[in-house]
């Protein structure tokens, strides 16, 4: 007989980010041993509740957003309603709302925390939030954080250590594709000069005006290329130019998910250049690891960043906040072919080894067995 999961999440694809991609890949899934349906915010004011093959998607109508993150009244309606029809609540954590729900609830069904980041940066709220939280965490059956780095940094789960577990993020490699014309067109575009690439949103804890400030240091034969879009995007437009870097820097915009496998494979080197803990995992070093891609970031504290990219196996780790180190490790790996040939193949493998989407949907299928007493393993 099949577990019944209710995964509860912040957004569901294509809301882009890392915690709607681990949601995904584990709804997205036929004969596994569970069924699962998935509860979240809607990015419109509307309530979808959308059928699916694999299951239901019912997508809460936001009302506003307090401190970046949503608020719903239909959310607390559906989760009171069809908690109930379940064996496991998979929580995805941040996301404060569910918590005020489970302070009330008496759950019949087993409740797993899926503790992808501590909430950071919140000041009041989150002196308010916090014995909320606590009392949540105690009421888990199992915590699950992303790295053994973050749960051992995470001062909130550190009272709950004996009931918590690492199950690292991952990504479903058949959703990104590529084609030897259009690695071909990227290259060109960029005079055959070695690439240099990143990804994400242009937002304060992504780092990228370390990453712009280290372009100065590298040579006329290398090019950065930053993906995405995000609040800082015209702030770092305007520094490419106060650096007179225009000619080596380019901030390419929101890359379509069917032309980003091309990305990944035209480049020499993955940077990710992450300065904050907001960055606890860093899923697009491991989508770069899929395509053999050497990997610069750096070492965050109490992060899981530099515990994904293993330092001197798939890639190097900078200091944080720090151009001349995030340029010295860049030139590093630039200089020498056998090293990014190696850094690649190991990190080729470390995916392969610890980051698919199937590894990932066994890890969790193992935990609500466990929690559900369906085995004693």
């Amino acid at each position: 007989m099949s577990i019944r999961v209710l995964q509860v999440g912040k957004f569901y694809p294509p809301h882009a980010g890392g915690i709607e991609t681990t949601t995904k890949d584990i709804f997205e899934v036929n004969g596994d041993g569970y069924v699962c349906d998935v509860l979240c915010f809607s990015s419109s004011g509307k309530t979808i509740i959308e059928t699916h093959p694999t299951g239901k998607i019912i997508r809460c109508g936001t009302l506003f957003n307090l401190f970046s993150m949503p608020f719903s009244f239909s959310y607390f309606y559906y989760f009171i309603k069809i908690h109930k029809q379940y064996d496991v609540i998979h929580l995805h954590h941040p996301n404060p709302q569910p918590f005020v729900c489970l302070l009330f609830l008496r759950l019949k069904a087993k409740l797993l925390i899926h503790w992808h980041s501590d909430i950071l940066n919140k000041g009041l709220f989150y002196k308010l939030f916090a014995p909320i939280e606590k009392q949540v965490l105690k009421k888990a059956d199992c915590i699950a954080g992303t790295t053994p780095v973050y749960i051992d940094s995470s001062p909130m789960l550190q009272p709950f250590l004996s009931k918590t577990t690492f199950v690292p993020s991952a990504f479903d490699e058949a959703s990104l594709q590529y084609d030897d014309s259009s690695i071909k067109a990227i290259q060109k575009k960029y005079n055959d000069r070695k690439i240099i690439f990143a990804l994400g949103r242009h937002v304060n804890y992504k780092g990228f005006n370390f990453l712009i400030t280290a372009a100065k240091s590298l040579g006329d034969d290398v090019v950065v290329l930053i993906g995405g879009v995000g609040p800082l995007y015209d702030y770092h437009k305007k520094l490419i130019t106060e650096l007179h870097v225009e000619d080596k820097v380019f901030l390419v915009g929101r890359i379509p998910n069917e032309e980003l496998g091309n990305y990944y494979k035209a480049c020499s080197i993955f940077c990710l250049p992450s300065c904050h803990k907001s960055e606890a995992f860093g899923l697009v070093m491991i989508e770069a690891m899929y395509f053999g891609k050497p990997i610069v970031a750096t070492k965050i504290p109490g992060s899981g960043v530099s515990w994904v990219n293993d330092d001197g196996v798939t890639g190097l780790n900078a200091e944080n906040e720090n151009p001349a180190s995030l340029a010295g490790k860049i030139t590093i790996l630039l200089k020498n072919a056998a090293l990014r040939e190696e850094y690649g193949s190991n990190a080729h493998k470390r995916f392969m080894e610890n980051f698919t989407s199937k590894i990932l949907r066994q890890r969790f299928f193992k935990l609500y067995n466990k929690i559900t007493g369906a085995t004693q393993d």
